[in-house]
């Protein structure tokens, strides 16, 4: 006779326990499963469980082997030395491993400061992932990238500076498809160059280069509305100047002199490697020539902030200089404007401004050449400071009441105020007493706490940073508008325009974003919290087929019981 559990048995009693044994701990090795794999930080170790280890160990090395020695070598070590302090405050993983939206985080920063170059698609407000170009261009170099899945892979310093040595190369050689054509409209294309002849190739190179298919031969033309436009060359002279001195450069690293050699300068010839080597020294440098100018636009600005709140009114800009004319459509766009501030007119927001890609003199299909982001270097002083990714709401009031004591305006030295303390404890209540460096709540502190020098960072997504020559809309101020705005301005008095007059942090939003990869603070993403609640669903589904069991044996024996009787 089959031995049954009775309902009148107690479920932990022996003839019963086996199966509920069996059942609870399949349940149980279901959900250690889960948890498991939701706890294991996706390094080297983890990248083999997932079957990709071998796929990016490849890949990586065929990209640092593609790097070379040489000269590649020494970019490599001066790589290292701007990404070793970003790397000690990004948020990592148990191994010391970064995940890719750091990796791009930090390489955005890093051409940021190294050559004032924005990389498209990696800049936080306009972060959009299926923009992000560095994959298809990297798979060009190393097929087999192609099939690494970044987006669940974790990556060393070394990745790091691999990464970044790589898109050097990318960007720095994305020129030569310019000189190419440049070359290929030459009669005798293979044919070596005299020196008058490199510069003058160079020159038409340099306009071609700065506006692509804008550029006609004479000027620029932007798209849209106002394609009958023509925009003269900016700072012709101060181009010319800059070709002629790479050349000179790439003269003196030749050793080609009177001295050595023998014959007069005139006399040098230059193949086209050498004019690649030329394009490569303005790209490196041309944001360094085209400083001055935007230290000049700056100065204009900062005359009218009387209030020091980095904001001038939309008509004193326009009234500033003949250069300021972007139409309000088109500083709105890429969130130039504060409307918050006041509500009789907007007001520019000089950071955002000198940051806006309307004043990037060059724009490509990959990156934009921009003023300079001083901002960086505050965050970089508060990184070798905090050496890590996050501190407390007191070691911060501490690093930045330090930094302003060596600030003055109108001969004072500043101070944090209360309002911006409390606005920091508020931050910090959010991460458990945290001030996470690489937020965009921290971003926007900064901004008020340095208002002439770190941009409103905005939501991403939400700002449209196109050059002249890319905005569809209408790019310039109409006169008769502009005349209108001047003569407003004209009528209204010089008076201190500071938070006692204006409530110049209306604009502050609490909305919170992530510009490097940071977790919750227990260390669950929100893919470990999905495996976790799988995990829970599948202790649920158990739990209940085992019920359902119950009762099927509890049916069973009571039929049992009954033709027993």
């Amino acid at each position: 006779m089959a031995q049954v559990c009775s309902t009148s048995v107690p479920p932990f009693t022996l003839c019963c326990v086996q199966k509920y044994i069996h059942v609870s701990m399949t349940v149980v090795l279901q959900l250690l499963s889960y948890v498991a794999l939701a706890t294991i930080p996706l390094t080297s170790g983890a990248r083999a469980f997932l079957g990709q280890s071998d796929t990016i160990a490849n890949a990586w090395a065929a990209l640092n082997f593609s790097l070379g020695c040489g000269e590649g070598s020494q970019d490599v070590q001066s790589i290292q030395v701007v990404l070793t302090p970003m790397w000690r405050s990004m948020p990592q993983d148990s191994e010391g491993q970064v995940e890719i939206r750091s990796l791009r985080y930090m390489a955005s920063r890093y051409f940021s400061q190294t050559s004032s170059l924005r990389l498209r698609g990696f800049d936080p407000a306009g972060f959009v992932e299926q923009f992000v170009w560095d994959k298809d261009e990297i798979s060009k170099r190393v097929p087999s990238f192609a099939s690494v899945d970044l987006s669940n892979s974790r990556f060393t310093f070394d990745d790091a500076v691999v990464y970044v040595a790589v898109l050097q190369d990318i960007i720095f050689g994305l020129s030569d498809d310019v000189l190419d054509r440049v070359f290929g409209q030459r009669a005798a294309a293979n044919k070596d160059l005299s020196s008058a002849e490199v510069v003058q190739l160079l020159d038409k190179y340099v306009l071609h280069w700065m506006a692509g298919d804008a550029f006609d031969g004479e000027c620029f033309h932007p798209p849209g509305q106002q394609n009958n436009l023509c925009f003269e060359v900016p700072m012709k002279n101060e181009l010319q100047a800059l070709v002629r001195a790479q050349v000179k450069a790439l003269d003196h690293t030749r050793n080609h002199n009177v001295r050595k050699f023998g014959h007069s300068v005139m006399e040098l010839t230059y193949s086209r490697n050498d004019a690649q080597a030329i394009s490569t020294g303005i790209s490196k440098n041309f944001a360094w020539f085209y400083q001055s100018d935007c230290a000049q636009m700056k100065n204009r600005l900062v005359r009218l902030d009387v209030g020091r709140i980095g904001r001038v009114p939309l008509s004193k800009f326009y009234g500033a200089s003949e250069f300021f004319g972007e139409s309000e459509h088109y500083l709105d766009a890429q969130g130039v404007l504060d409307y918050a501030v006041s509500a009789r007119e907007p007001y520019v927001v000089i950071p955002n401004y000198m940051l806006a890609a309307s004043n990037c003199i060059v724009a490509t299909s990959d990156y934009q050449i921009c003023c300079a982001n001083p901002c960086e270097g505050i965050l970089g002083d508060i990184e070798q400071v905090v050496r890590a990714s996050e501190a407390t709401v007191n070691e911060m009031i501490t690093i930045i009441s330090d930094m302003l004591d060596v600030d003055t305006f109108e001969d004072k030295p500043l101070k944090l105020s209360d309002s911006l303390k409390d606005r920091l404890r508020a931050m910090g209540e959010m991460h458990e007493g945290q001030i996470r460096l690489h937020s965009r709540l921290f971003a926007q502190w900064l901004h008020y706490v340095f208002p002439r020098e770190c941009p409103f960072p905005h939501k991403s997504g939400s700002i449209n940073m196109v050059s002249a020559m890319e905005y569809t809309g209408v790019v310039e101020v109409q006169l008769e508008e502009k005349a209108h705005l001047l003569a407003a301005a004209a009528g209204m008095p010089d008076k201190r325009l500071d938070n006692e007059v204006l409530d110049w942090m209306n604009q502050w939003d609490d909305h919170e974003e992530f510009l490097a990869g940071y977790r919750s603070p227990s260390g669950f993403s929100f893919r470990h919290i999905i495996l976790v609640v799988g995990g829970v669903l599948v202790v649920l589904i158990g739990a209940g087929g085992w019920r359902s069991q119950s009762q099927q044996r509890e049916t069973i024996s009571a039929s049992s019981k009954s033709l027993w009787v």
